[in-house]
This record gives structure tokens, sequence and C-alpha cells, in this order.
């Protein structure tokens, strides 16, 4: 869904970086439960995730390079006070064989991570597979396996705080659905022990990640894509109540706002934005996630992530 592109990184965001190897460390293992774990284990895992409310942005490498610096607007925002975590598209994927590539250890995703990690927001990769790749590992327990150890000694290596999926292919049908929560469990059983969770990305466009209520019996977190999808503040209305009622646990879903005009200026107007953040105050949702989408190179695609900083704020500091 994002194209990379090479990260520069200035004076003030090394300074970050270097904090953040510092704090984080690059490979450092802490202790969670009864298993090593990743040194800061994801929030909502912890005893106090429904009560503590959470904002997440998903977002390229592009994204925090040049005057346009995620990492340091975040920073210069309060950080921790405007984001809980960030899902970063890295380029790392398991291929049609059901192998693991790492791209978590790239000197951009690094740099985010650890840039991330600085203000105390939990960084979690994204990983993209094929519908033939997600069929093969379906009939090979032992290659699935193999993938889902991998995904854990990638997390611990690098500090992640999660892991999610966001794939789209053609061709897919109810049971890969079904296939793919099943997956998605058997993930969640080896990564939520040692502080990761499992999340993955949702639409209608694609059978397999369409059944938000099956998704959510294997993730921890269903991202609703179908709602940024939205072409107007009604539509996306109508989107956010069929995801939030597809799940007996509000908990387990996130409704996706586009931070761009891309599907009309109405994504970028504060009004509609104050107004599903009050929808979320009504319903008692713990997360909602950002989605910028934005391509540095194609300005007229619109950017208003800096005006949800505000609304994020609130909504963080908005107790139940």
């Amino acid at each position: 869904m994002l194209f990379l592109k090479e990260l520069h990184v200035c004076g003030v965001l090394l300074a970050v970086v270097l904090m953040g190897c510092f704090c984080f460390g690059v490979n450092g293992l802490g202790v969670y439960g009864e298993e090593k774990g990743v040194r800061f284990p994801h929030p909502s895992l912890s005893s106090s995730s429904v009560t503590e409310r959470r904002v997440s942005y998903w977002m390229s490498t592009h994204n925090i390079s040049g005057t346009n610096n995620a990492v340091a607007n975040i920073g210069a925002l309060g950080g921790r006070q405007v984001a809980t975590s960030v899902f970063l598209y890295c380029g790392s994927s398991v291929n049609d064989t059901g192998f693991f590539f790492s791209s978590s250890g790239t000197a951009e995703c690094q740099a985010a991570i650890n840039g991330f990690h600085a203000f105390n927001i939990s960084a979690e990769v994204e990983v993209h597979i094929s519908l033939i790749g997600l069929r093969y590992l379906m009939a090979n327990p032992d290659v699935r396996v193999a993938t889902v150890q991998a995904l854990k000694q990638d997390a611990l290596k690098y500090n992640l705080q999660g892991v999610a999926w966001d794939l789209e292919p053609e061709g897919s049908d109810h049971q890969d659905c079904i296939n793919f929560a099943q997956y998605l469990g058997e993930q969640a059983a080896a990564l939520n022990p040692i502080g990761v969770r499992v999340t993955t990305y949702s639409n209608v466009y694609a059978p397999v990640i369409a059944d938000v209520g099956v998704l959510a019996t294997g993730a921890n977190l269903v991202t609703g894509g179908e709602t940024y999808n939205g072409n107007n503040l009604d539509q996306w209305m109508q989107n956010y109540k069929q995801l939030v009622s597809s799940v007996e646990d509000i908990n387990l879903v996130s409704p996706g706002m586009l931070a761009s005009s891309e599907r009309g200026s109405w994504n970028c107007e504060t009004g509609s934005m104050q107004e599903r953040v009050n929808q979320f105050y009504a319903d008692k949702l713990v997360e909602f996630s950002i989605f910028v989408l934005t391509d540095p190179q194609n300005p007229s695609s619109g950017n208003c992530v800096s005006l949800w900083f505000q609304y994020a704020r609130e909504f963080l500091n908005t107790p139940f």
C-alpha cells in the first residue's frame, strides 16, 4: 500500500535515534511473565489495557524523512501524548513458500523504531504475504510453526511491540479468512507472552480480510480499513457502526482514519474529526488508527495528519 523511500536523518533526529538506542536497546531483552520478551511490552497486553485509550498510526518510512518528519513532529507535540503506537511499512514479508524475510534491521526501519521508542511509542512492523504464501502455510503446519518462530525472533532482536498484516489479494474466499484467523491466533499464542501483539488490516475488497468477526477470533486487533474508505462522513459512520457491531468486545477493533484528502476534503475537516471522536467517546472505544498514506512525491494528495494531533491528544487524555 505504501512505497518505501530513502530515509534522510537530520541532526535532530539522529540525537533522537541515539537516545532510542540508549533507552530501549536494539537487541535488549527484558522479562515479561515467565519468558524473556521485548523490553517494553505492548500496552494493549497489560492489565490496564481496557482503561487506557490508544492512538496508532500506519505509515511508511518515507513519512519520517525530510521536513515532514513524523518522529520529530510527534516528539515536538508530546510524543506519547499524541501517539501510543506506530505501524511501520518497512518491507518485511513472507514469501510463497513460507519463508520470512525481515526488513526490521534496515537503516530506515531502525531509525524509525528507535526514534519512536525514544518517546515511549510502541513500534509494530507490517508484514506482507500473498494468497499463494498463505495457502502454502496453511497446508504445511511445520512451515507455519517455523515462520511464527521467525516472527518471534525478529520481534526479540529488534525490540518490536507488534506484528501487523496487510494483504489484499485477488481470488481469495471466506475459507481463506477462516484459515488466516487461525494463523493469526497461532502467532498471538507465541507472541503475546513476550509482549508482542498481533494486528491485521481489514476491508471488504478481499474476502480473506473481509470478515472482522472471524479475524478477531485470532488477532489481538483488527484495524478497519473500510471506515477510511468512506467517501463522506455519513458513509464513514455507516462503515464504523458495521465494524464495531462485528465483535462482542469493542477492544478488538480499531477504526481507520485517512489523514488525506484523497477520498474527499471532508477527511481533513476538523468538524468531521471532532464528530468521529465524539462517537468514539459515546461507544467507549479504546483505540483508533490514523493512516498516513500520502506520497511526498505527490503533494496534491494532501496530508492532514497534523490536524489529527489535537484530537489524538484529547482522546488519550479523556477518561472513560
